[in-house]
C-alpha cells in the first residue's frame, strides 16, 4: 500500500530537473508503483521508458538509481524527480495536471425541454437569493403606480393651486429630488428604463401645469431641469428615449434665444449620438430658429427680416457644428429660410469651420 508521504527531496535536484520531473508526473508518465520497506521501484513512461528507484528514510530522499543516461552517471535526473512528486500525493495517479474543462452551460440549457427547464428554474429560484434579484432586476420595470401615488401626495401638500410661489417652488424641488434619486436609482434595466422613463414623464407633465409666480419662474425652471440625470440614465441603460421625452426635455435644455443649457449640454450630445434624438433635435432647434427669426422680423421695434435671419442662421449653424452634423442633413433646415444669399453665405462659413 503507497501512502503518501511528506519527503524533503527538492535540494537534492536542479531547478530543470525538478520542473521536467514535475511536468512527467503531471503528464501521467509515472506507473507501476512498487514498495518494499523503504524502497520504491517505478516504471516512467516518455519517448522511451525507464526504470527508477528511490530510498526514503525519515521522510527524507537518501539516494536513487535509473535506468536512463544520467542515471547511469550516478546523477539524480528527472524521473527520479517524477517518482518522487508521485510519492507525496494522496493518490499518486491522480491526475495533477489535468486542466478541467469548462462546462458548456448554454449547451446543457438547449438541451433541457421547457418543462425540465421550468422545474430546475423553480429548485433554482429556492435556493439562490441571487438569481431571483437579478430576474426582478432585468424583467420586471418598477413599480409605476407607487411613484404616480408618491408625486399626488407631493403636489397636493406643496402646491394645493395651480399658482405657486417661491417658497412653494422650493418646498416642491426638495421633495421631488428625493423622488428622483429614488427613482433614478431604480433604473437598472431596458425594462426599469422604460418605465421610468413614462413615471418621468408623468410626473414632468404634471409640473409643467404649475403656473409660477414671477419670481418663482427661475426656480421652477431649475426644478424641471432636475429631470435631466433620471433621462440621461434612462438613455444610457437603453439606448433610447422616446418622442415624448425629448419633447419635453428639448425646451428644458434650449432657452428662448438658442443658448444651451450648460448642465443639459452632455445630454443634448448624448441625444444627438441616437439616430431618433438626432433627427429630434435638429428639427427642434430648427423651427426655434426659424420661428424666432420671424418672430423679431415684427412689430414697429423689429429689425430688418434679412439681419435677423442671418443671425439665427448663424446661431444655427453653431448648433450644427456643436452636435456634429453634416451640411447635408440641416441643409432642407436652413433652405427654409426663404433668403438665398443667407443660406449660401451661411452654408460657406460652415464648410469653412467644419
Amino acid at each position: 500500500m503507497i501512502k503518501k508521504q511528506n519527503i524533503s527531496f527538492k535540494k537534492s535536484f536542479d531547478k530543470a530537473v525538478l520542473e521536467s520531473g514535475k511536468a512527467l508526473f503531471e503528464n501521467g508518465a509515472v506507473t507501476n508503483i512498487k514498495v518494499k520497506d523503504n524502497m520504491y521501484k517505478a516504471d516512467i513512461k516518455g519517448v522511451k521508458s525507464f526504470r527508477s528507484q528511490v530510498t526514503i528514510e525519515k521522510g527524507s530522499f537518501v539516494n536513487g538509481s535509473c535506468s536512463c543516461e544520467l542515471g547511469k552517471e550516478g546523477k539524480n535526473c528527472q524521473h527520479l524527480a517524477a517518482l518522487l512528486y508521485a510519492l507525496t500525493q494522496d493518490d499518486p495517479y491522480r491526475p495533477n495536471g489535468y486542466v478541467f474543462k469548462e462546462p458548456d452551460i448554454q449547451a446543457f440549457i438547449n438541451s433541457l425541454d421547457k418543462n425540465e427547464l421550468l422545474s430546475w428554474l423553480k429548485e433554482a429560484l429556492k435556493s439562490d437569493g441571487t438569481l431571483k434579484e437579478k430576474i426582478k432586476e432585468k424583467h420586471f420595470p418598477l413599480d409605476e403606480e407607487y411613484y404616480a401615488l408618491w408625486i399626488k401626495r407631493i403636489l397636493e401638500n406643496c402646491c394645493p393651486e395651480e399658482t405657486v410661489t417661491l417658497e412653494q417652488v422650493k418646498e416642491l424641488q426638495l421633495r421631488i429630488n428625493i423622488l428622483l434619486k429614488e427613482l433614478t436609482n431604480q433604473v437598472t434595466s431596458p425594462y426599469s428604463s422604460k418605465a421610468g422613463l413614462k413615471t418621468g414623464e408623468e410626473i414632468l407633465k404634471k409640473i409643467s401645469f404649475l403656473k409660477p409666480e414671477e419670481e418663482a419662474k427661475s426656480s421652477l425652471t431649475l426644478l424641471e431641469r432636475s429631470f435631466i440625470p433620471l433621462f440621461e440614465k434612462c438613455l444610457a441603460v437603453s439606448q433610447e428615449l422616446t418622442p415624448s421625452a425629448l419633447s419635453l426635455v428639448l425646451p428644458l435644455s434650449i432657452d428662448e434665444d438658442m443658448n444651451p443649457s450648460s448642465e443639459c449640454l452632455p445630454f443634448l450630445l448624448k441625444c444627438s449620438s441616437l439616430e431618433s434624438g438626432r433627427k429630434k433635435l435638429m428639427s427642434f432647434i430648427g423651427q426655434k430658429a426659424l420661428k424666432l427669426s420671424k418672430k423679431r422680423t415684427t412689430g414697429k421695434k423689429a429689425f430688418t427680416g434679412k439681419f435677423v435671419q442671418e443671425d439665427y442662421l448663424k446661431k444655427l449653424m453653431d448648433f450644427y457644428l456643436l452636435f456634429g452634423y453634416e451640411e447635408k442633413e440641416f441643409r432642407s433646415i436652413f433652405a427654409s429660410f426663404k433668403n438665398k444669399e443667407i443660406y449660401k453665405k451661411t452654408s460657406y462659413q460652415y464648410r469653412q469651420k467644419y
